[in-house]
């Protein structure tokens, strides 16, 4: 479960291939220690969200795409709404994206595991 949404306001840039995203450390919980662990992930913003908090206003990738809509998800919960992550050595986006299972049956999701980068 996630422990917080964070939504930066000022300050994103893009320079040649990399996008730069300020957030404040209190945002973050303050000064990193050893051992901390973060998910650093794009994901579309929905203007329209449901009334469901765990929503966090992100918008759903769906199995094809449509206008205001991410396509190559599933049309059930389940897969992961995610458009691009950090990742590191040895760790495969697509691999870790596509260890899903969606159903309409909410109990039958079966939902990717996306690791975490620790701070050394």
């Amino acid at each position: 479960m996630y422990k917080a949404c964070i939504f930066p306001a000022k300050g994103v840039s893009v320079e040649g291939n990399t996008i730069i995203i300020p957030v404040p450390k209190k945002s973050l919980g303050g000064d990193f220690e050893k051992g901390w662990g973060f998910q650093v992930l794009i994901l579309g913003q929905e203007g329209f969200p449901t009334q469901d908090p765990v929503s966090c206003r992100i918008r759903e990738v769906l199995s094809s795409p449509q206008q205001w809509r991410f396509g190559g998800g599933d049309d059930f919960y389940g897969d992961p709404n995610i458009i691009d992550m950090l990742d590191y050595e040895g760790i495969n986006q697509y691999e870790v994206l596509s260890k899903y299972k969606s159903d309409a049956k909410y109990e039958k999701n079966v939902y990717a595991q996306i690791p975490f980068i620790y701070v050394k």
